[in-house]
């Protein structure tokens, strides 16, 4: 200020003074606060532990580095830019490349990952032409939460621009796993695919996906969806409140003209808006850290949850799900512009998969004609019936109804299961990284009932 420092000032009296100290990261990151750990320690703990030749490594700094959002609030609050976590996500990609890593903690999003870049993928040009010059990527979660977000949205923009479509993932799972390889190889995919199209411009509907390809893939042309629509003034999206703040995904932190965009056409509805006091935090989803540490993803879910006491409106996919499952009332852009029950509960991870597989049966037989079958496996014809507690359990617990049927079905092969006087069994599957742990009874009309299913880390030796 005109009385004050200057910044230059400012930071060289910082340096001097042994009483300044400053906080924004801490009073902005719910990780940061809960190891109560500044940036100068962690950064040498980062160094230390990628300098340590044990496989072991820093048992301290494991649960730190992927508990991180990777979400760059603290470097945006940071007034000489430290930016936490670049130097997590450098850790996880160290430890990746030097068998340091914890498959377990991102194998769940690692397995969906594959299924999204292979049995989901679909990919198409206009219908009966070889090339176009816009390309929707919807990314991988909008259709797995909702398929008409992509299905409604794509007849849009065909209509509107003759966009051809690209239904996959950008990566962000294997980038927050630290697996550089599985993340350059389906870029490449994707660029293979842009070029045959020569060279589309992606129109982004995931501001994380859009980040990814800005990152990674810059020779791409990039155009956000909101934007995009903000600019037809035909759109009217419905009204699911009379009052709501906007929640801006971290991500599109420096994206104004998508946060416009939202912003112009939730306008339209007739919506009193308002924004959140601290704006683009994380939902929690950020750096896939749920299962390195529920405690902390808990808290910082409730924070955001908590953050205004009116409904949200959001633009990312995960942003949704996870305030749905909180109880949170809040509504999808896309779902006020296509009419979609924002009120609907978040889909089970079963639901998930068979809403992506309908997004491209129905993709498929439109722009190619041909049909869609998905993959079998021998242990699809098993019933299995879980209440919805319990499924609401497993779904917090990454299990998913398929792994149970696999279990159940190997346990009927090997007759490998434990069984109880009063008829209740128990079984086991080792995966690759994890362990699964079923207990269920068999029904009177056939099929199993699911008791309760936990996953651990442990691996028994069935030799000797």
């Amino acid at each position: 200020s005109a009385d004050g420092y200057t910044v230059d000032e400012a930071r060289s009296e910082a340096s001097r003074c042994f009483l300044c100290d400053c906080k924004n990261c801490w009073e902005n990151c719910e990780m940061i606060k809960w190891f109560r750990k500044m940036p100068p320690r962690l950064g040498v703990e980062v160094y230390t532990d990628s300098q340590s030749g044990s496989s072991l490594s820093m048992r301290s700094l494991t649960r730190e580095t992927y508990s991180c959002n990777i979400c760059g609030k603290c470097k945006s609050v940071c007034p000489v830019g430290v930016d936490v976590g670049a130097l997590m996500q450098f850790s996880r990609e160290d430890r990746f490349s030097t068998g340091k890593n914890i498959p377990a903690f991102h194998d769940f999003w690692i397995r969906q990952f594959d299924f999204h870049t292979s049995e989901a993928f679909f990919q198409s040009p206009p219908k009966g032409e070889k090339k176009c010059e816009y390309l929707f990527f919807p990314g991988c979660q909008l259709g797995a939460a909702e398929p008409d977000r992509v299905l409604k949205t794509y007849d849009y923009l065909h209509n509107k621009f003759n966009a051809g479509i690209m239904v996959g993932c950008c990566g962000a799972p294997a980038y927050w796993a630290g697996d550089k390889k599985r993340l350059m190889e389906n870029l490449e995919h994707i660029r293979l695919v842009w070029e045959n199209m020569d060279r589309p411009v992606f129109i982004f509907a995931c501001a994380y996906c859009e980040n990814i390809f800005r990152m990674l893939m810059p020779e791409i042309r990039q155009q956000d969806l909101y934007t995009l629509m903000a600019k037809d003034d035909t759109i009217v999206p419905a009204r699911p409140f009379d009052e709501a703040a906007m929640f801006h995904p971290c991500i599109a932190r420096d994206d104004v003209p998508m946060q416009e965009g939202v912003r112009t056409l939730a306008g339209r509805a007739g919506i009193a808006l308002e924004e959140l006091d601290n704006p683009n935090r994380c939902c929690g989803y950020g750096g896939h850290m749920r299962l390195a540490n529920p405690g902390l993803y808990n808290e910082i879910t409730d924070h955001r949850k908590n953050a205004s006491d009116k409904p949200y409106i959001v633009y990312c996919a995960n942003c949704r799900e996870v305030f749905r499952q909180k109880g949170k009332e809040c509504a999808h852009i896309l779902d006020m512009i296509h009419g979609i029950d924002p009120e609907k509960c978040a889909p089970t991870l079963k639901s998930q998969k068979q809403n992506s597989l309908e997004v491209k049966k129905r993709l498929m037989k439109e722009l190619t004609g041909r049909d869609f079958n998905p993959e079998k496996h021998e242990w699809d014809s098993i019933s299995i019936s879980i209440s919805p507690e319990l499924q609401d359990e497993l779904d917090k617990k990454l299990i998913i109804e398929d792994d149970l049927k696999e279990a159940i079905w190997l346990a009927n092969q090997t007759g490998e299961r434990f069984v109880s006087d009063d008829g209740l069994y128990q079984c086991s599957m080792v995966k690759a990284f994890l362990t699964y742990w079923v207990q269920y009874k068999e029904l009177a009309e056939g099929g199993y009932e699911i008791l309760s299913a936990y996953i651990h880390r442990m691996k028994f030796n069935r030799e000797g």
